[in-house]
């Protein structure tokens, strides 16, 4: 689990919890889980997988997210 202090941007002064949680299962990055959300999504079958990865398996385009 990590504590990120913010100086600027989104969280003014405050913290933000960042605690790994796995991998995606199609490219390898890291899925974290950011403030009690999870950066990823968690296939019908238990799998990890990133945002990205998800939307062109759906054969949408991704929308950029914040990755911290």
């Amino acid at each position: 689990m990590f504590w990120i202090a913010f100086t600027n941007g989104q969280k003014q002064g405050g913290f933000c919890v960042k605690e790994k949680v796995g991998v995606c299962q199609i490219c390898g990055k890291e899925i974290y889980c950011l403030d009690g959300f999870l950066n990823g999504v968690v296939k019908g079958n238990g799998t990890l997988s990133c945002f990205e990865c998800d939307e062109k398996e759906k054969g949408r385009k991704a929308t950029k997210v914040y990755e911290g």
